[in-house]
C-alpha cells in the first residue's frame, strides 16, 4: 500500500491542469508518505509556476489553491529558514493558507533577526507582515535589534503591519515593548477598522501591560476596544 501512495505520489507531481488540483488534495490526505525528495520536487514546481505565470487552464481562485498545496505538503519537511525564505520571495501569493501558516517552524533568534532587519531595512511592507505572522503562530525568541524593529512597526503605516506587530507584543510578554506601547497614544478608537485585528491585538497588549503593572487599569480600559471588556 505505502508503495502505490508513494506511486500516486509521483503521478501526481507530473500533472498539470484541471487534473492537478484533485491530485494534490488527494495526497494531503497521506502527506506522512512524502520525502524531502518529493518536498524539493513540489518546492521546484510551485517557483516554476509562479515565475511562468501559468495556470494551464485553472481560474484564478483554482491556480491559488494550487499554490497553497505545493506548499502544503512540502513545509513539514523544510526547515524554518527555508519555509520563511519561501513566504518572503517575490513569488509568494499575497494570500496565505492559514493551515500552511500553522505549520511554520519557529525560527532561531538570529535568523528572525537577520530577516525583520533585512525586511525593515527595505522598507518591505509585505515581508514586514509575512515574518509577523510567522512570530505570532510560531513563537520567536527576540533579540535587542528585533525587539527596536518591532517597536517601530506597531507605528507603521500599514494597518496590518501594526496588527501583527501588536499581536507579537502582547503574546511575547516582553515588559520592553508592552511598556512602550503602554507609553504610546495608541488607542483602540483610533484605529482604522474598529472591529479589525489591530483594536484587537492593541488593546490585549494593552491588557498585557496593566496586568504587569505597566499602565493604571482605569487607563487601559480607556484605550482598549470594548469587545474586551470582559478580559480586564
Amino acid at each position: 500500500a505505502i508503495a502505490k501512495h508513494m506511486e500516486f505520489a509521483a503521478v501526481v507531481l507530473s500533472r498539470a491542469g484541471f487534473p492537478l488540483p484533485q491530485g494534490l488534495l488527494e495526497l494531503h490526505q497521506h502527506n506522512a508518505l512524502l520525502t524531502i525528495k518529493d518536498a524539493r520536487e513540489l518546492v521546484k514546481k510551485w517557483a516554476e509556476a509562479k515565475t511562468a505565470g501559468t495556470a494551464a487552464g485553472l481560474s484564478e481562485q483554482d491556480a491559488w489553491i494550487v499554490s497553497q498545496y505545493h506548499l502544503l505538503l512540502a513545509f513539514p519537511f523544510l526547515s524554518a529558514w527555508e519555509q520563511a525564505e519561501i513566504l518572503l520571495s517575490n513569488e509568494a501569493d499575497e494570500k496565505i493558507l492559514l493551515d500552511l501558516i500553522n505549520l511554520a517552524k519557529p525560527l532561531g533568534e538570529k535568523e528572525f533577526e537577520s530577516l525583520m532587519g533585512i525586511a525593515c531595512g527595505e522598507d518591505n511592507e509585505r515581508k514586514q507582515y509575512s515574518l509577523l505572522g510567522l512570530a505570532n503562530c510560531a513563537s520567536v525568541q527576540l533579540s535587542t535589534d528585533a525587539r527596536n524593529n518591532i517597536a517601530a512597526l506597531f507605528r507603521s503605516e500599514s494597518e496590518r503591519v501594526r496588527a501583527q506587530a501588536l499581536g507579537l507584543i502582547a503574546q511575547s510578554g516582553d515588559e520592553e515593548l508592552l511598556g512602550q506601547v503602554a507609553e504610546s497614544d495608541w488607542n483602540a478608537a483610533d484605529t482604522e477598522t474598529e472591529n479589525g485585528f489591530e483594536a484587537w491585538y492593541g488593546s490585549l497588549a494593552l491588557l498585557e501591560a496593566a496586568a504587569r503593572g505597566l499602565i493604571a487599569h482605569d487607563e487601559a480600559l480607556d484605550r482598549i476596544s470594548a469587545r474586551l471588556y470582559g478580559r480586564a
